[in-house]
C-alpha cells in the first residue's frame, strides 16, 4: 500500500473516531421511566414534592439519580432510587478521550448517561398497626 492511501485511511479513521467520540453532546438528554405499584394509586414523591399517582410514565433527565417515595394510606412507605450509569455514547467519549482530549467534553452533557432501569415496580405492604401508633 502506498503512502498516500495509508494517509487517507489514517485521516478517515481518525475523523471517524473523533466524530463518534463526543457524541454525548448530541444524545438524548431525557429517558422514559415507567412507574407502578401494587396496589395502584400510590402517591409518588420526587425531589420532596408529591408528583403523581401510580401507574405513570415520566420523562426524566438522564444525568441524575432519581429517588421515588411511594405512599398510600394504610400501607408502609417504600422508596426506590433509579441511578444513572454511563451510556454507550459516554463509553465512546471515554474511549475517544484516551486518543484525543476533545471528546471528554461530552462527559459533561446529560447524553453521556442513561438510567440503570426504565421500569420501577414497588409492592406496598399493609400497615396493620392501630391508628396513631408509630413504628420504632
Amino acid at each position: 500500500m502506498n503512502t498516500s492511501v495509508r494517509r487517507v485511511i489514517s485521516v478517515v479513521a481518525s475523523a471517524s473516531l473523533l466524530g463518534a467520540a463526543g457524541c454525548s453532546m448530541f444524545a438524548p438528554k431525557q429517558d422514559r421511566l415507567v412507574i407502578d405499584s401494587e396496589p395502584q394509586g400510590a402517591v409518588v414523591t420526587v425531589a420532596g414534592r408529591p408528583r403523581f399517582t401510580t401507574p405513570a410514565t415520566l420523562t426524566v433527565p438522564c444525568d441524575e439519580d432519581i429517588t421515588l417515595i411511594f405512599r398510600k394510606e394504610g400501607y408502609y412507605t417504600q422508596s426506590q432510587t433509579v441511578r444513572r450509569t454511563l451510556s454507550k455514547c459516554g463509553v465512546l467519549d471515554v474511549a475517544g478521550t484516551v486518543l484525543f482530549l476533545v471528546p471528554a467534553v461530552g462527559l459533561f452533557f446529560p447524553g453521556a448517561y442513561t438510567l440503570d432501569q426504565h421500569t420501577v415496580f414497588v409492592t406496598l405492604f399493609r400497615d396493620d398497626r392501630p391508628a396513631g401508633t408509630a413504628a420504632k
